[in-house]
């Protein structure tokens, strides 16, 4: 919308596609109301064809599973992508899936 010139942030690339997977979670729950929602949620099924790529509400764990991008800042203060995946990665907010981090996960 803006050109090429400008750029944004991962936290209005947040921002955005939150908006986007409540609207989402309001239409699967066909209502407003936060009980409703929370099950809509909980489903696994909330899912957006974000900017950067489909991302999906985890039923389980509420996080995303997204396309992992990797940037490196240049000298212009740009930031450029130096890696990415293919397809989403699953959310792990709890580091249930590292053996180190086993001892540590309440």
């Amino acid at each position: 919308m803006f050109g090429e010139d400008h750029v944004t942030s991962d936290p209005a690339e947040a921002a955005y596609d939150a908006v986007y997977l409540w609207k989402a979670a309001c239409e699967a729950a066909d209502s407003f109301e936060t009980d409703a929602v929370l099950e809509a949620l909980h489903s696994g099924e909330i899912s957006f064809d974000a900017p950067e790529g489909k991302v999906t509400i985890n039923g389980e764990n509420q996080h995303l599973a997204k396309p992992v991008r990797i940037g490196q800042i240049g000298e212009d203060g740009l930031i450029y992508e130096i890696y990415s995946t293919d397809e989403a990665v699953e959310p792990d907010p709890y580091l249930t899936t590292y053996d180190w981090a086993v001892a540590v996960n309440l």
